[in-house]
């Protein structure tokens, strides 16, 4: 049990990533640490590993600690790195909104604007339909009026 101990103490300890995890583990360890560390100074327990057990709780928690610490400031740097993104993302919706509102009424005011530009194009375009088909009438009695003459004077001649 003694070189059992030993080795799993040399490792370097890898703990849970997750702040939630690691803060319901901690007190829990803190328990058995002190229930663990009561019950060394039985004469059960040889000097060597009485010390090896109360190296290896204290290292455990020290270790336990640190992740716990390194894991808060990454779960902080990460909830600030999400909050610059929404507010980022809520500044772009904003945007967008303004955008949009901006198009509709440039998109109602063109659209105004060429419905009586049509509208116009379309009463001048009448103007000139009348206009012309009173030039094709006249042209129409001038050509009947020159025809009749030239058949006339054909005839006469």
């Amino acid at each position: 049990m003694f070189l059992l101990i030993r080795k799993f103490w040399s490792r370097p300890l890898r703990f849970l990533r997750y702040q939630l995890q690691s803060q319901l583990l901690f007190p829990y360890m803190k328990i058995f640490s002190k229930v663990f560390l009561s019950l060394l100074p039985l004469p059960l327990f040889p000097l060597p590993f009485r010390l090896t057990i109360t190296s290896f709780l204290d290292t455990l928690t020290k270790e336990h600690s640190a992740n716990l610490e390194k894991t808060n400031k990454e779960v902080d740097t990460f909830a600030s790195v999400c909050n610059e993104t929404t507010k980022n993302v809520d500044k772009l919706i904003k945007d967008a909104h303004a955008f949009m509102e901006k198009f509709q009424s440039s998109f109602e005011s063109n659209t105004t604007k060429a419905n009586e530009v049509i509208s116009r194009l379309g009463s001048t375009l009448k103007i000139e339909k009348a206009k012309l088909e009173v030039v094709r009438t006249g042209l129409q009695t001038d050509h009947s009026e020159f025809s009749s003459s030239i058949s006339y004077k054909i005839t006469k001649l």
